[in-house]
């Protein structure tokens, strides 16, 4: 969001009013209609229509929530508020749906179908034996009262409250979850998938608010050194892009000017290009800036290097020695160097993984280097649990190939890079500092600020369907004791009528307050 006078800052999309203008990155979702003032609008709208082939749109067009661009960032002024339902409804459009099935959904339906027949088959039965006692009085209390006493209601009404509360519960710790049963996969899951760039490290040093340029952390190892046209044209790239370590680096050079772009690209999981004051920028990996790289990692490893700036103290992380990622530069496809970026674990990492290892098989998988393989050992400390310098595809692969073995998993990342694996997983969780970018294929997006809490959300995810569970075993015994009575005819079916919505409301009782009574948020 544009704030008066004071640059961007952050806020909730609930909070987002008309009038307010906001910027949308490549790759971003629109939260709201809004009118488009600045930039090329390439929109993808096949979240919402199923169309693939993205929009096109011209300043002072209309441009409608649910969008996604493609292309350098835009800005928009806000001409409706935002309807949170509206873009609930299209995250759960049947298009993005998995066909994961409920286990406890399908055995009550089961049950629900076969016990209705047995009691309907029970009643009669036992209502033609007292009619053929010659009683027949006692033949339609009979009948009467086990047809109502034997109510299955209880079995299909507890599944959608407790797991109903528990999506509450989640959304009010910064777990938003798409539908209840993602509540249920993620109990069922034994396999926990995380990304590290954006998502075990930190992006923004403090929430809503861009690192200086003298604090970012980031290292630059240049030569010749930048002129302050390259480093505005570098900063001009990198805020149109919402990768990470893009927005570190815009955070690094926020001083800097912006200047005239063209034919912005992102590639995910290679880097970004676009034509900057007429010079053709390109940042990401060494193969994909296209340049003479030997000459240049000779050059970076000589005299010629400018003086790297100074890394600040990393108090928040539990990590003492940080590596780095990197990021190579090239203009017009002369190869500059590089940016270093010390990967700064977020809080609380240390405990999250260590308290995961004991339940679950963790692995990692980076799209960076394997620089920072000595210090994750620690919580990947088996041969193969690592895997570094991994493309989109091949997260994807990787998530397929451990579900060919049987295992049920937890993918962790952001909503670009990681997209097709998030889909291709049991539960895929997108983690978010500050944007809109989740993948709708997302089964859950979570806060970033909440990510240490994920042993407590799997827990109570477990805690849920034994709730549930021992609600069906209370039910199942309320009939069976309330069958046994109505049989022999020693339950009169007012008696019965006062019963079967009492057993409803016990079962209901016990699914919402259950659930609410879980103990083990940190």
């Amino acid at each position: 969001k544009q704030g008066a006078g004071s640059g961007e800052r952050v806020v909730p999309v609930a909070q987002l009013h008309k009038g307010d203008r906001i910027r949308i990155r490549n790759q971003e979702l629109i939260p709201a209609d809004g009118l488009l003032y600045k930039g090329n609008a390439l929109i993808d709208y096949s979240f919402v229509t199923g169309e693939s082939e993205p929009e096109s749109k011209e300043p002072g067009a209309l441009v409608y929530a649910g969008g996604k661009q493609v292309g350098e960032a835009i800005e928009l002024e806000v001409v409706r508020d935002v309807s949170q339902s509206y873009l609930t409804q299209l995250w759960n459009n049947d298009a993005f749906q998995k066909d994961n099935e409920s286990r406890i959904r399908t055995f009550a339906d089961a049950v629900g179908k076969y016990f209705t027949i047995t009691v309907i088959t029970l009643a009669t039965v036992v209502g033609l034996y007292w009619y053929l006692q010659h009683d027949p009085a006692r033949a339609v209390n009979v009948f009467t009262a086990v047809l109502i006493i034997a109510c299955p209601c209880a079995l299909s009404l507890s599944y959608p409250f407790a797991l109903g509360n528990g999506l509450r519960l989640l959304g009010k710790r910064h777990l938003y979850l798409k539908n209840a049963e993602v509540i249920e996969q993620m109990a069922a899951c034994d396999t926990i998938v995380f990304d590290k760039t954006g998502t075990l490290t930190e992006v923004k040093s403090e929430r809503g608010k861009e690192r200086k340029s003298d604090e970012s952390g980031v290292i630059e190892e240049l030569s010749p050194r930048l002129t302050s046209i390259e480093r505005s044209m570098i900063a001009s790239l990198v805020r149109h892009s919402a990768h990470p370590l893009s927005r570190k680096l815009a955070a690094h050079l926020a001083d800097c000017s912006s200047l005239p772009m063209d034919l912005f690209t992102e590639v995910p999981g290679h880097g970004i290009q676009a034509v900057v004051d007429g010079q053709i920028v390109k940042l990401g990996t060494r193969s994909f800036v296209n340049a003479s790289v030997l000459a240049c990692e000779d050059a970076l490893s000589g005299n010629a290097l400018s003086s790297p700036q100074s890394v600040p103290s990393t108090t928040e992380t539990d990590i003492t020695t940080p590596s780095e990622s990197a990021v190579y530069v090239s203009i017009n496809d002369e190869c500059r160097g590089r940016f270093r970026f010390p990967n700064q674990y977020r809080s609380g990492l240390d405990a999250m993984l260590t308290g995961l290892n004991k339940s679950y098989q963790l692995y990692l998988l980076s799209g960076d280097n394997d620089h920072t393989k000595t210090e994750l050992k620690q919580w990947f400390p088996d041969t193969g649990q690592m895997h570094f310098n991994c493309r989109p595809q091949e997260k994807l692969a990787f998530i397929k190939h451990l579900q060919a073995t049987g295992k049920r998993v937890v993918m962790i990342g952001d909503g670009l890079n990681d997209a097709g694996a998030l889909k291709q997983a049991n539960v895929g969780i997108a983690v978010t500092d500050d944007t809109i970018q989740f993948t709708p294929a997302s089964d859950a997006i979570l806060e970033a600020n909440a990510l240490t809490q994920l042993p407590a959300f799997l827990d109570f995810s477990r805690f849920s369907m034994r709730v549930i569970r021992f609600s069906f075993v209370v039910s199942l015994l309320y009939n069976g004791i309330g069958l046994s009575y109505a049989l022999f005819g020693n339950l009169s079916p007012v008696v019965a009528a006062i019963l079967m919505p009492i057993s409803s409301a016990t079962m209901l009782a016990i699914a919402t307050f259950g659930v609410r009574s879980y103990r083990g948020w940190r």
